[in-house]
């Protein structure tokens, strides 16, 4: 009988030290596929950033009224100019703004990113782009998992239409 019982409590224990390892193991996976995902978040906010920046903003900023929405991989945003309201503004390279997803869809991005530039002396355009990524949109969930980027580049794009 006490050779059973102990017998018993051995084999407990190893399974016990068996289960904390699988849930380890399955928490350390977990946090590898939430980074990945707030990754890809990331950067697809990067593209987002920089085709807007490059290529949509002159567009946007042409148009009378000016437009406070736009759209990118199906994402509809709500663009806060803040003090930009023309394209003589985006030109002479001194803005910010800010790009946040409308509350309305059914896929909510799990990104935000914002643009500030700043035009020195030698008329040179320095932008940068902070874009972050999570895996979760409810940011204030303690599993949530967010990646950045930021950009930095000089000078001015201008591409033909």
């Amino acid at each position: 009988m006490l050779f059973t019982v102990v017998v018993v409590s051995a084999i407990s224990v190893i399974t016990a030290g068996l289960t904390n390892i699988a849930y380890k193991q399955i928490t350390l996976s977990s946090l590898a596929k939430d980074s990945q995902t707030a990754t890809i978040w990331a950067d697809t906010a990067n593209e987002c950033a920089l085709f807007f920046e490059q290529v949509a903003i002159k567009h946007l900023l042409g148009q009378n009224p000016l437009t406070n929405e736009w759209t990118c991989g199906g994402i509809n945003f709500e663009i806060d100019w803040g003090d930009m309201d023309d394209l003589e503004f985006y030109e002479s390279g001194n803005y910010n703004y800010e790009l946040s997803a409308q509350d309305d869809q059914p896929k909510q991005p799990c990104f935000e990113f914002s643009v500030e530039s700043v035009q020195d002396e030698s008329q040179v355009k320095n932008v940068t782009i902070e874009s972050s990524g999570f895996n979760i949109c409810d940011k204030q969930n303690i599993r949530a998992v967010e990646r950045s980027y930021r950009i930095n580049y000089n000078g001015e794009y201008a591409p033909g239409y």
